[in-house]
């Protein structure tokens, strides 16, 4: 299981609102108004965040936040359901 795959399935099992992706700290999940590092997994260095964000980001979006550092579109996980990605 890769660390999204991990991070989305503890985030649809505790009802988490938001999710945080942010290179030098452990992934992150708000439920209930409380963000809390998602336990069990270290920091993100720059590889695992360009991993994530080549599993999020559509080819045509890598540019964009490339150039921008923005990003608003939706991801389809085959089990877990659509997230809202910003």
């Amino acid at each position: 299981m890769t660390v999204l795959d991990a991070v989305l399935t503890e985030a649809v099992t505790t009802g988490a609102s938001d999710i945080y992706f942010l290179e030098g700290v452990p992934p992150a999940i708000k439920v209930d108004g409380i963000v809390n590092p998602f336990a069990g997994i270290d920091a993100l260095d720059a590889d695992a965040m360009r991993a994530i964000l080549e599993r999020l980001l559509p080819v045509r979006e890598r540019k964009v936040f490339a150039d921008t550092g923005e990003a608003n579109l939706s991801h389809m996980h085959p089990i877990l359901g659509r997230f809202r990605v910003n």
